[in-house]
């Protein structure tokens, strides 16, 4: 993933989700945050709106996981975060950066949908 701006934000969003902290104010006002946890994970699912549920849902989420470990990735061409635990891809966020802050996140939580990453 490139330097630009979209590349700080989603480093920004790991180094939040590993201290717990500073969330907030990464996210926009409005944000959406969908988490698809369907399959056998036992993650809740659905949309939260706005800036503290969502920043709530994605801590509690990433709470979830045994020693978490987040990294930049490519997901399908736009900026986001694998997450591994006990060395397998748990979540992969798509990230949708609008200038600063992050106004949509988009969590596959489904092993189903994370076979794939598995090797990656």
């Amino acid at each position: 993933m490139g330097q630009g701006a979209p590349a700080r934000t989603v480093a920004a969003l790991i180094a939040a989700l590993r201290g717990d902290a500073g969330i907030d104010g990464l996210l926009a006002r409005r944000v959406r945050l969908t988490i698809d946890a369907g399959g056998a994970a036992s993650l809740p699912a659905g949309v939260v709106t706005g800036r503290l549920p969502a920043a709530d849902a994605l801590r509690d989420l990433f709470g979830r996981f045994t020693d978490p470990q987040p990294a930049a990735v490519e997901v399908n061409g736009a900026p986001g975060i694998v997450v591994r635990s006990c060395g397998r891809a748990v979540a992969v966020i798509a990230v949708h950066p609008r200038g600063r802050q992050i106004s949509e996140l988009w969590v596959i939580a489904n092993p189903d949908k994370l076979r794939h990453w598995a090797s990656s």
